[in-house]
């Protein structure tokens, strides 16, 4: 696309979406019983609910452009910050702890610079209050530049007013904090999230939650603040999420190899000649073989990653024979009329031929409900031909 077709649309989403970061980046570490704003007396602020003191207001200034944002000392930027936070200052006094000016670009000299040193001694306080006020301006209100107009409104506080905000005002840019692609980093860091829930899948999440949550605000016209306790509901709720499409993704069937020789090896299984003894298909007792080794060898690994455990494949186990039982018992008419290899054709098919849950999530792999059937049926927890039924229940289940 050529310069001249160029729009603002890419700078200005770039500048919410960094806005929403920022947020993001807040309340991961805000206080208990604390809030954070966007677009709330500034970009950013938070407040503590107890108090209703302020704890920081924050201004963010973020640039698409390869030479960042233009933050040179008479730059409409800085001094419209100060303008506004020497008008919310005049409003709130010391009930404001913190100013925060925020950019993606990097501040190495310069009046923002000193402005935004942390703990600034009383000297350099008194410094730049003198700074501020050596600056020149048309005598003319009429003749004056956008930056002087705003220079002279910020001239108009008095030394008292001026001290307070510098004092407290600290410069975050993109050699810290502000620098956008250290933000996902920073903000897992600050979540502390546990070693089985991935970061990136968690912070796009709260960052959808966030956005939905401001604009929900926004139209209803309500100041968006956002509470942290609602935060943490929403990051528990992300994780619990996570954590249940893990646990729901187990393989494909195709993606667990099975050899030859370990379906041979288990030619001669007791769960094969429980098949053999009902008539079944070499290749229904094939599929019997491929189902009982896959769910071998993925019921291994979600233990071993964590994601289920060896309780919850006991009591799947338990609820699988219940429903093993109620099958039998509804075929069990069939014997006097019915021959009974048939019956346990029926009675296994119709056993298998379901999905069962999982800790209690759905499962969508056949092969993770057959094969634990065959499981079952190899220590003789179910059978399929009548003449065993009733089967014992004091055997080890699976």
């Amino acid at each position: 696309m050529s310069a001249k077709n160029r729009t603002a649309a890419p700078a200005l989403t770039a500048s919410i979406v960094y806005q929403f970061e920022r947020a993001l980046l807040q309340l991961a570490s805000a206080p208990s019983g604390s809030a954070v704003g966007l677009e709330v007396l500034d970009d950013l602020a938070q407040y503590d609910e107890a108090s209703g003191d302020i704890i920081f207001l924050e201004q963010d200034k973020h640039s698409v452009s390869e030479h960042g944002y233009q933050l040179n000392d008479k730059s409409e930027a800085i001094w419209n910050t100060l303008k506004n936070w020497l008008r919310i200052h005049g409003e709130r006094s010391n009930r404001i702890h913190k100013y925060l000016f925020v950019t993606n670009s990097k501040v190495v000299d310069g009046f923002l610079w000193r402005l935004g040193k942390a703990s600034k001694t009383n000297e350099e306080v008194s410094a730049l209050v003198k700074e501020i006020r050596s600056y020149a301006i048309a005598a003319d209100a009429s003749e004056r530049t956008g930056g002087e107009g705003l220079i002279a409104e910020v001239q108009s506080y008095d030394d008292a007013a001026l001290s307070d905000v510098i004092r407290r005002l600290e410069l975050i840019d993109a050699s810290s904090s502000g620098d956008p692609s250290a933000v996902y980093s920073e903000l897992e860091q600050r979540l502390l999230l546990p070693a089985d829930v991935k970061g990136e899948y968690v912070i796009d999440k709260l960052s959808g939650w966030l956005q939905r949550v401001a604009v929900e605000k926004w139209r209803a016209r309500k100041p968006a603040w956002i509470t942290r306790r609602a935060f943490v509901e929403a990051l528990k709720s992300v994780q619990d999420t996570y954590r249940r499409q893990k646990r729901k993704r187990e393989r494909a069937a195709i993606s667990i190899p099975i050899t030859a020789e370990e379906i041979d090896n288990e030619s001669s299984s007791p769960f094969v000649h429980q098949l053999i003894d009902i008539d079944a298909t070499e290749m229904a007792i094939e599929q019997a073989i491929a189902d009982y080794l896959q769910f071998s060898k993925e019921k291994f690994r979600l233990i071993e990653e964590g994601i289920v455990t060896a309780d919850d494949f006991a009591d799947r186990s338990l609820e699988l024979e219940g429903r093993w039982q109620r099958i039998c018992t509804r075929y069990s008419r069939a014997l006097r009329s019915t021959n009974h290899e048939d019956v346990g054709n029926n009675v296994y098919n119709e056993t298998i031929d379901f999905k069962s849950d999982l800790a209690g999530e759905a499962t969508f792999e056949s092969y993770l409900t057959s094969g634990h059937y065959q499981r079952l049926a190899n220590e003789q927890l179910v059978v399929w031909h009548p003449r065993y039924w009733p089967r014992s229940s004091a055997k080890k289940r699976a």
